[in-house]
């Protein structure tokens, strides 16, 4: 399938802001999960 120029720069540039976005998710994730780790470990 040939996508026009306009259409498959938009494509790429969806698909990068959407791979930062979920890089973003997985970095905030993993330091609400460190957080709660050391939260835990205080409480014990």
């Amino acid at each position: 399938m040939k996508l026009p120029l306009c259409a498959r720069s938009v494509r790429n540039t969806f698909a990068s802001e959407l791979n930062y976005v979920l890089y973003a998710i997985t970095e905030l994730r993993d330091t609400l999960l460190l957080m709660e780790g050391n939260i835990f470990e205080f409480n014990k």
